[in-house]
């Protein structure tokens, strides 16, 4: 049950974020605003944003496939161990299982809150359990012993070894579930940092196509109706706006039109011969 990868974000301010990556045995802290900003050097940040966004995007899945891990394997071997020894003890005392009741003999067991003497008398309550399920009853449990060589004691201190093995090892109920719950914090604030950095993609992109265009002289805020009216001599139509003609002045001036002449051919009359 090791981490190959871990994060820890801290958020005291808008301005103080931080995220600090435990990575190959290194740890990094970044300042996530400063990973945010990109306003005062905009061609840069556009220039290094696929590189920056593809390693966040990688620790995202590498926590995701951590954490997925984790549940499949150390999770959930740590449960199937505990609710096996957990069905052993109600068994031996003669509890109805169900799930929250199985559940609540997992606590009872393996909780780090449990003094180890405790702990020690419910194992030995477990083992009586174990024993009831393999030789069915109390008399056949002391005729086998009767007859075995393996004494009683020998056989209750190997369950207690492998009752208690990962408690040993430090991990408790509190501490199993402590590690979920962080790999899947873990996980999601990665997640939830990889897809903001990505929009930051995109507001770059917004910003580039206000502000570039000014470098080039090139204004991008369209011209409203009044700037197109001072531009404009008149907003009214051209025919309106011609100062009125008198007719006489305008039979004098206009240039009269030449007409073709059409000569009439004389046709003779047709004569009919009485």
């Amino acid at each position: 049950m090791t981490q190959r990868i871990s994060i820890k974000v801290q958020v005291e301010s808008p301005e103080l974020q931080t995220l600090t990556v435990l990575q190959h045995g290194t740890e990094t802290t970044y300042n996530m605003v400063q990973l945010l900003k990109f306003r005062e050097n905009l061609i840069e940040s556009m220039a290094d944003h696929a590189t920056q966004q593809s390693y966040w995007e990688q620790c995202a899945i590498d926590l995701e496939f951590k954490r997925m891990e984790f549940e499949e394997s150390g999770y959930a071997i740590w449960w199937a161990h505990a609710r096996r020894y957990a069905r052993y003890y109600q068994k031996a005392i003669g509890a109805k299982e169900t799930l929250e009741s199985l559940k609540d003999a997992v606590v009872s067991l393996y909780s780090a809150t449990v003094p180890p003497e405790e702990r020690e008398l419910l194992v030995k309550e477990a083992f009586k359990g174990f024993l009831l399920e393999k030789h069915g009853t109390e008399k056949k449990i002391n005729e086998h012993y009767e007859s075995s060589v393996v004494p009683y004691t020998t056989d209750l201190e190997k369950f207690q070894t492998d009752a208690l093995m990962f408690v040993a090892e430090g991990w408790s109920y509190e501490s199993i579930e402590k590690v979920k719950r962080d790999l899947m914090e873990a996980a999601k604030r990665m997640a939830s940092f990889a897809r903001t950095h990505n929009e930051r993609a995109f507001k770059m992109g917004e910003v580039a196509a206000h502000d570039l265009p000014k470098y080039g002289n090139v204004s991008t805020i369209q011209p409203n109706q009044k700037q197109m009216a001072a531009v404009t001599p008149s907003s009214q139509p051209v025919s309106q706006s011609l100062p009125p003609v008198k007719l006489e002045e305008a039979n004098s001036n206009a240039v009269p039109m030449q007409t073709k002449s059409r000569r009439v051919m004389n046709m003779p009359k047709e004569t009919v011969s009485k």
